[in-house]
């Protein structure tokens, strides 16, 4: 992640994580941003029970990348 002062927070992944959408959850991919490659993503800060299902939804797919690449 990256310092803030916004309701958002910026960071990068090392998995693709657009097939979060099928979870319902939407990330700002920051690819078309200058200097800045797919691989950077930005996300607003919800509820808490939002931010939980997101950081849920990243442990996921962040073990699926990991269990794929043996």
């Amino acid at each position: 992640t990256f310092e803030s002062r916004a309701n958002y927070v910026f960071f990068r992944s090392p998995a693709d994580l657009e097939g979060l959408k099928d979870r319902g959850i939407l990330l700002r991919n920051c690819g078309n941003y200058w200097s800045l490659d797919g691989s950077y993503y930005r996300a607003a800060v919800r509820t808490h029970g939002e931010n939980e299902a997101l950081l849920e939804a990243l442990r996921d797919v962040l073990r699926e990348k990991e269990e794929s690449d043996g």
